[in-house]
């Protein structure tokens, strides 16, 4: 008598591909996944420095307008910022001046930009 359960000698082989195949197909989705998450985290950390460099940077220029030189270029870890500061006055009534902190990087195929603006004091 033969049991309902046992298989027939020729599906274990084909089972087994089939499997195999399903298990590329997971894993090439998850390193596709896993591989653009990590882009996207070093793109963060990257506008995060440029913000971090630039916030720096007005808080100078309102501390004290004249210490601060028009273009600047920070290296931070491999990335190039290139910073440059304009001083527009506002006008001679009001005693105020634009103060426009910009900075670009190079990143991917294309240039990137963190603009800040504010009013200050003249001196």
């Amino acid at each position: 008598m033969r049991c309902i359960a046992e298989k027939p000698g020729g599906r274990l082989l084909g089972e087994f591909l089939v499997g195999l195949g399903l298990l590329f197909l997971a894993l090439t989705a998850n390193l596709a996944i896993l591989h653009s998450a990590s882009r996207a985290s070093a793109h963060a950390t990257t506008e995060e420095i440029a913000l971090d460099l630039a916030r720096n940077s007005m808080e100078r220029v309102i501390a004290d307008p004249d210490s601060v030189r028009n273009v600047q270029v920070f290296e931070v870890e491999g990335t190039s910022y290139h910073q440059e500061v304009r001083l527009t006055p506002a006008g001679e009534p009001t005693g105020l001046t634009v103060a426009v902190v910009e900075l670009t990087w190079e990143r991917g195929m294309g240039e990137r930009q963190v603009r800040l603006e504010r009013y200050v004091r003249s001196r």
